[in-house]
């Protein structure tokens, strides 16, 4: 652009001077060539809760190309505990929707810490690729005076 002896420019196609239009990552996922494969988002209620309460995990579930059937995908759902341990193991058969949820009852006497749940496709009866997992924190509170 001119206007007198001025110029000005805006070099948008050279990699270098590219505009950011956002703070945030934009870019999403790249799925090619694994149309049929499963991506699961596993999220909680809470994110810390105390020893004895129970913490519920929701699961979403999607195929790369939205169109794969999912009633009836047998899952399998682990939850470790701070130590590593293995404290649950539940299946799940897949509903249409592709939503479930897994719920943990913790004790009084659990130990703290780092708590996580991994959702696993199941095949040939075994557990399989991890589809996707999530932490939660259970911790002593004291109150506040």
């Amino acid at each position: 652009m001119r206007k007198g002896s001025d110029i000005s420019f805006l070099p948008y196609e050279r990699s270098e001077r590219k505009l950011k239009f956002s703070r945030f990552d934009i870019g999403g996922v790249v799925t090619e060539g694994a149309a049929d494969r499963l991506d699961a988002y596993l999220f909680s209620d809470r994110g810390i809760y105390r020893p004895g309460d129970d913490f519920h995990i929701g699961i979403i579930v999607k195929s790369a190309n939205w169109t794969r059937a999912l009633a009836g995908i047998p899952l399998e759902a682990s939850i470790m505990d701070s130590r590593g341990l293995e404290v649950k193991r539940q299946k799940i058969s897949l509903t249409a929707s592709g939503f479930e949820e897994v719920k943990y009852q913790t004790e009084d006497t659990s130990p703290t810490g780092k708590y996580t749940t991994n959702l696993y496709i199941v095949k040939d009866n075994k557990r399989g690729t991890l589809l996707g997992s999530a932490s939660v924190r259970v911790e002593e509170s004291c109150p506040t005076a």
